[in-house]
C-alpha cells in the first residue's frame, strides 16, 4: 500500500469530522422532532427508554438544538457534543449578564476572532464560560461594597423617627434669635453627658437621598469622616476660634460613631 501524504490524511480526517457532526446535528434535529410529535410522557419515558438516554442527556441534546447561536452558525461551530453543548452554557451565560441584544453580537465576534471554530475544543469553550463567571463576581462583589456601605452611612430607622420633620423656623419673613430650641422644630432626640455648649445629634436617615437632602439642606457635605460641623456654617477663617464656644448657640455635633 503507498503512503499517503500529510495532505491526503488531513482530508480524509477534515471528512470524518465533518459526518460527525452532520451526525450530531442529525441526532439533534432526530430528537426536537420526537419532543413535537410525541407527548410528554410518551417522550421522556418510553422513548429514552428505547434510546437509552436518561432526561439529562436528552435536555442537553434538546439545549442543542433549540439554541438560535447554533441553529445559525452549524457550519462554523465544533463538531463534537460536549463543545456544542458548552456553547449552550456560554450562550445562557452571556444573556443573563450581558441580555439578549449584546449575547449575539459577542457570540458571532467570538466567531470573528477565530475563538469558536470547528476545531474548537469543550475546554475552549469552558474557560470563555469561566471568564463570564469571574466577572459575575467582580460585579456582585463591587455592588455589595457599595451596598454595605450606603447601608453604614443611611441607615434604617422606624417610621417614628422620620428625617423630613426637622423643618426650620426661621424661613420665610419671621427672625428668630438662634437658640436652637426655637430655630429647628422637630429635632432628633439627643443628649449629652454633660452641659456643653453643643449638641451631640445622631441623625439617621431612610435612604440615600434623604442623607443627600440633608447635605443640601444644612449646606455642608458630610461623610464617614466627620466628626463634627457647625450650623448655621461660619466663615472658614472662624472655624479654628469658634468650634467649641461655650454658648448655647445652633451647633451640629454628631457623635464620632454615628453615620451621616
Amino acid at each position: 500500500m503507498a503512503t499517503q501524504s500529510i495532505a491526503h490524511h488531513v482530508k480524509t480526517i477534515e471528512a470524518a469530522r465533518k459526518r460527525v457532526k452532520d451526525a450530531i446535528f442529525d441526532v439533534v434535529d432526530a430528537i426536537l422532532d420526537a419532543e413535537t410529535q410525541l407527548d410528554a410522557t410518551a417522550f421522556q419515558g418510553a422513548l429514552a427508554v428505547e434510546i437509552s438516554m436518561s432526561k439529562g442527556t436528552i435536555s442537553k441534546w434538546l439545549s442543542i438544538g433549540k439554541s438560535p447561536f447554533i441553529s445559525e452558525n452549524r457550519r462554523v461551530l465544533p463538531c463534537t457534543f460536549t463543545a456544542l453543548y458548552f456553547l449552550t452554557q456560554l450562550e445562557t451565560k452571556y444573556t443573563e449578564f450581558y441580555q439578549a441584544e449584546r449575547c449575539k453580537e459577542l457570540l458571532e465576534q467570538l466567531i470573528a476572532d477565530d475563538k469558536i471554530n470547528p476545531q474548537t475544543e469543550a475546554s475552549d469553550i469552558a474557560d470563555l464560560i469561566s471568564a463570564v463567571d469571574r466577572k459575575e463576581k467582580e460585579v456582585s462583589q463591587k455592588k455589595l461594597k457599595k451596598d454595605l456601605k450606603s447601608a453604614n452611612r443611611a441607615p434604617i430607622v422606624e417610621e417614628t423617627t422620620p428625617y423630613d420633620n426637622m423643618i426650620d423656623a426661621t424661613r420665610g419673613d419671621r427672625d428668630v434669635e438662634h437658640d436652637w430650641r426655637d430655630h429647628w422644630k422637630g429635632m432628633p432626640e439627643y443628649e449629652n453627658e454633660a452641659v456643653t455648649g453643643f449638641k451631640r445629634l445622631i441623625v439617621n436617615f431612610d435612604t440615600e437621598a434623604d442623607y443627600r437632602d440633608f447635605e443640601t439642606l444644612i449646606g455642608q457635605s458630610l461623610t464617614e469622616k466627620t466628626k463634627s460641623i457647625r450650623f448655621p456654617k461660619k466663615p472658614r477663617q472662624d472655624m479654628k476660634s469658634l468650634r467649641w464656644i461655650e454658648d448655647d448657640e445652633n451647633a451640629l455635633c454628631p457623635a464620632p460613631d454615628a453615620r451621616h
